[in-house]
């Protein structure tokens, strides 16, 4: 290509030589102006360039070369950027310079005023080469402010190493009295070349600029600046102590001054004269304050913004020193950007320290909303961060915070915040690890953002980030004790053992302690985990209001526990206080989020309940915990339920169902990605899964082996169970279970009433379709079980199993006597007391009857383990359910309850052809006593009519109240007589009683209307509708009678 263009024409050669000094691409006016040929002078040079096809032309070359006037400027542009070079080349390296500083002046000459900041990079691309050319000092100084325009663009533009370059060529030019000559310039292009420098990690040239202003800046005020800048640059440095010095040194000189120890009172003084200043004020009255005019309160919070995070971290009692000291100007002085800042710091401290989560959380979204209203786009990053890294966990979901810390990153590398993007994206890969996602997705975002944050020099925060993908890295490549030891590519521990020793870097020693104590804990090294826990909690006070103290209180909570067996009494009684204090704040978190906190809390609870053996509770705990893991896509925590379930089940001697909750566990980790831990626990589960199970007792029925129990279906039947808040089909639900999961042909569940007498409740035998609610039916009237076997269990409370009830047995001797067991050839019998915890003891709840005629030792050791588990989930749903399902005053069935019911009833009575009556009955003139004597004496009245009710009602029947003083009633096997009969009874028992209230004699009556299934009515709700018409057909006949509908039977007194 050389050789080529040096074939040319001399006049062509020197023509391409000033064209490539232009550039690639030029205008053909520009090339005439630097060349000084007139225009016919330069067809043929350009006619023989372009016939060689050097250049490519835009635009009718010839018609403008010979013409005069003012058209259309065509363009060139060289055919290809190495033909350009090799022409640039050709020009002397020497007389380089002086052609660029030729053309840059031609351009400069021949661009208007207004057009110049417009093409600054242009002019610039010409000027720069050639500037030590220039001698006459105006010229220079033109040229210094046109480089201070172009840094300052390319400043904005996030090309910082190009901003520096263009300010430091302006202060070249500007020279050594530039400060006499041009202040405001000189002082303006010193301060954006420390930033610039700052950016790009230039300390020396920092501290060069720093003196040049500190030394020549007429005022304090227009030394702030460089002030900020000796702050970010010690914080990148790592030299935090240093930065908060020159930070408070700069406050002092500006009268603002701190205690130099301060203490717990300080703060609380602080407090409650910030919380004063903003009693009242409603969210619109903050966000519309007046901007701050004050230059001198503009240059303080410039300053106290810069400290914030540094303080957080050295001194933590001074941090809300600090951010109260923000607030209070902006009582004074009004709203500033800076107060982005204060307003989500001051967030921080309600929500993450002192407990106001609530009012935190609204002046984080005060912030968020004052960068908008401000424009303070380059204040976003750190006020994102402070929102989302420290306030948005404790109000929603961890997995929100994820998008916006993400969006904190690019804002910060676009305005030059890398402090807070370097902090940002730290909180980012926390927050994904805490929250669940797949560890292989979170290591990979950990490891493109370390080589994302190499060039932007932020110690703390990078140091943060690279200890997080070692330990993400180790859990998912490593095994057994090298997971635990964090050495490798990323982060190699040993280099902390000084900073240890020396309580030096806290915050990061924090974040140290916290990912080993989790990975000690998770692989089963106790003592190891809580030394680390030991650490954190003495630095705690560092990280405040950060994910990892609740992290922390979580893991500290489980790993006491875990060591709480092998633990001397005095030493367990100090883990037990120890995790009362991690569970008091966990309580109060769940309760603003239950999304993050909730699982965590139970999770713990079921731990405290296993080492106080209060072995009903803690299953419950174990299970609710890991379905609200599982709910809020907490993965890791519902595999660790799930682990700490199987593990306490296995201490039960439940081996099947410790292997269903470590089956889960196992899955549960092995979708979260964690390598180390599913190699730890395949170890221990192989050591569970050898344990000998007993031996069958005998042949299992038609139902389900307990050798070929289906661990996944069992659990449905389980979560069926804990899911269920009709009443009456969590009642069926455990019938179900409870025979298909022992091998029973039939099953009965009897639950304890308010008068303290069990009664069955429902019954199935496995030919049946579902199981039969029975509305509270008394065992000795039902012909199909052994009472003798109900009142052993109801009086001892313990479970027993018949292998052959026709043989004399140990535990019941006279048994094989029993006229039922002798007429029903019963031979196997399972029966088992449902107990609740009440003040530490159990309470009997129910019980659960099974039977097997078929074949003698049909319910095994591995079924009654089932069975037991099922009586343990159904424990508390049930007694729960049934106050939800009972009506407070009256303690009969509420209206819900009596829908489920009517309900089945009404398909039973369909499908098999049955009577069925429904009664509603309703208090004459209730208002009256309720005016009259006030609703003590209603309630009393509505009481007594229940009771005559009941004592009127036969067993199979059920009652209800139905709304306000009605009452309802189910008549299984009644037709329109028989109803009527029961509704007159009831009538005229009523009528006949006396009510005494206040001394006084209450006559009550009532009126009733019922209805009986015929074919013309299709569901229950018309049957009820047909009931409520008879009764206000009562009501319109003169009350204290019963109507029938479609009946003329009614009879008045």
């Amino acid at each position: 290509m050389r050789a080529r263009l040096k074939r040319l024409n001399p006049a062509t050669q020197r023509i391409v030589g000033e064209a490539a000094c232009i550039g690639n691409r030029f205008k053909l006016d520009i090339l005439q102006l630097i060349s000084h040929l007139q225009r016919h002078e330069m067809i043929s040079p350009l006619s023989e360039l372009l016939d060689e096809g050097l250049l490519s032309a835009q635009g009718d070359i010839e018609a403008w070369l010979e013409s005069h006037d003012d058209g259309p400027v065509p363009e060139l542009r060289f055919a290809h950027d190495r033909v350009r070079q090799t022409a640039y080349e050709l020009v002397d390296e020497s007389q380089q310079p002086a052609q660029h500083l030729a053309i840059g002046r031609a351009l400069f000459a021949h661009t208007p005023p207004e057009k110049q900041e417009e093409c600054v990079f242009d002019l610039l691309h010409q000027l720069n080469p050639g500037a030590h050319l220039i001698e006459s000092q105006t010229e220079r100084d033109t040229v210094a402010r046109l480089n201070v325009i172009a840094g300052q663009r390319a400043k904005s533009a996030s090309a910082f190493e190009s901003a520096l370059h263009y300010f430091n060529i302006a202060l070249e030019l500007l020279g050594e009295q530039a400060w006499k000559r041009h202040y405001e310039l000189t002082l303006n292009a010193s301060i954006q070349a420390a930033e610039a420098a700052y950016l790009c990690g230039d300390y020396e040239r920092i501290e060069t600029l720093t003196e040049a202003v500190l030394g020549n800046a007429h005022s304090l005020l227009e030394q702030i600046k460089i002030h900020e800048v000796r702050i970010q640059a010690c914080m990148a440095k790592n030299e935090l102590r240093k930065a908060l010095n020159i930070g408070l040194e700069v406050l002092e000189l500006l009268g603002v001054r701190f205690p130099k120890k301060p203490r717990t009172w300080h703060i609380l003084l602080m407090l409650f004269k910030t919380q004063a200043a903003f009693a009242g004020k409603r969210y619109q009255d903050l966000l519309n304050l007046p901007l701050v005019t004050d230059p001198h309160a503009r240059s303080v919070l410039r300053v106290l913004a810069r400290l914030g995070s540094t303080a957080y971290i050295v001194n933590p009692n001074l941090h809300p020193l600090l951010i109260f000291k923000v607030l209070g100007y902006a009582q004074k002085y009004g709203n500033s950007a800076e107060y982005t800042f204060a307003y989500a710091t001051y967030s921080l401290l309600l929500a993450g320290i002192i407990g106001d989560i609530d009012r935190g959380y609204s002046f984080g979204q005060l912030a968020m909303d004052l960068v908008d209203r401000t424009g303070a786009r380059h204040l976003e990053a750190r006020t994102v961060v402070l929102f989302n890294a420290f306030t948005t966990q404790w109000k929603r979901h961890l997995r929100t915070t994820l998008a916006p810390l993400k969006q904190a990153f690019r804002s910060g590398l676009s305005y030059g915040d890398f402090e807070y993007a370097s902090y940002s994206i730290t909180a980012f890969i926390t927050h994904a690890y805490f929250a669940g996602l797949p560890l292989p997705e979170v290591e990979r975002e950990a490891r493109h953002y370390l080589k994302a944050t190499e060039s932007i020099h932020q110690g703390t925060g990078r140091n943060i980030l690279r200890l997080s993908h070692q330990a993400l890295a180790n859990q998912l490549n490593k095994e057994g004790s090298d997971a635990l030891t964090l050495i490798g590519e990323s982060f190699d521990e040993r280099a902390l053992q000084s900073a240890r020793a020396e309580d030096k870097d806290v915050t990061l020693l924090c974040y140290y302690g916290v990912h080993k104590m989790v990975m000690a804990y998770l692989l089963g090294e106790y003592r190891q985990a809580r030394q680390h826990a030991d650490e954190v909690r003495r630095r705690l006070s560092n990280v405040r209001a950060m994910l990892i103290v609740a992290i922390f209180r979580f893991y500290d909570s489980l790993i006491q526990l875990a060591i709480y067996p092998d633990t001397d009494f005095v030493g367990q009684r100090r883990i037990l206080w120890r995790v009362r204090q991690n569970q008091a704040k966990l309580r109060k978190w769940s309760r603003h989020a239950p999304m993050n906190f909730r699982h965590k809390y139970l999770l713990v609870n079921a731990e405290v309940l296993r080492v106080k053996e209060r072995t009903v509770a803690a299953m419950k705990a174990y299970e609710e915990a890991a379905e609200l893991a599982c709910q809020h896509e907490y993965i890791q925590e519902e595999a660790l339920a799930n682990e700490l379930a199987g593990k306490f089940y296995q201490t039960l001697g439940q081996h099947r169902i410790a292997a269903l909750h470590l089956d889960t566990a196992t899955e549960r980790y092995r979708r979260w990605g964690c390598h180390a831990k599913l190699i730890n626990l395949s170890k221990q589960t192989a050591r569970y899964r050898n344990q000998p199970s007993p031996p069958p007792q005998g042949p299992l029925s038609d139902g389900l082996a307990a050798s070929r129990i289906d661990l996944s279906t069992l659990k449905k039947a389980l979560k069926s169970i804990a899911a269920e808040e009709v009443h009456s089909r969590m009642i069926q639900h455990i019938v179900r279970a409870a025979v298909e999961f022992t091998g029973a042909q039939t099953g009965h569940l009897l639950l304890k009433k308010p008068d303290g007498h069990l009664y069955v409740e429902a019954e199935w035998n496995i030919d049946g379709e579902q199981p039969q609610l029975l509305q509270s039916q008394r065992p000795e009237d039902n012909q199909r079980l052994s009472l003798a076997v109900i009142n052993y269990v109801r009086r001892t409370r313990q479970s027993i199993v018949i292998h052959d009830a026709s043989q004399k047995q140990q535990q019941l001797p006279q048994l094989h006597h029993d006229s039922y067991i002798a007429a029903h050839s019963v031979k196997s019998i399972l029966c088992m007391p449902i107990l609740t915890e009440a003040n530490d003891e159990p309470e009997l709840t129910g019980v659960l009857y099974l039977e097997n005629n078929r074949a003698t030792g049909a319910f095994t050791e591995d079924g009654f383990e089932v069975l037991e588990i099922i009586g343990l989930s159904a424990a508390g749903r049930l007694e729960l359910s049934r106050k939800a399902a009972t009506d407070g005053l009256t303690g009969l069935y509420n209206h819900d309850h009596f829908r489920a019911i009517l309900s089945n009833e009404f398909r039973r009575a369909r499908r098999k052809n049955r009577p069925l009556s429904v009664i509603m009955l309703d208090v004459d003139h209730f208002k009256r006593f309720n005016d009259t004597w006030g609703h003590q004496a209603g309630d009393h009245v509505l009481r007594e009519v229940t009771r005559t009710i009941q004592d009127c009602c036969r067993d199979s029947d059920t009652a209800a109240r139905y709304g306000g003083e009605e009452i309802a009633l189910i008549l299984p096997e009644s037709d329109t007589e028989c109803a009527y009969g029961i509704a007159e009874r009831i009538r005229k028992r009523v009528a006949e009683r006396d009510i005494h209230y206040g001394g006084q004699k209450l006559r009550v009556t009532i009126s009733a209307g019922l209805a009986s299934l015929t074919p013309a009515i299709t569901d229950e709700t018309l049957l009820l509708q047909r009931a409520d018409e008879a009764l206000y057909a009562a009501k319109r006949g003169g009350r204290n009678r019963v109507s029938a509908h479609n009946t003329r039977l009614e009879l008045s007194e």
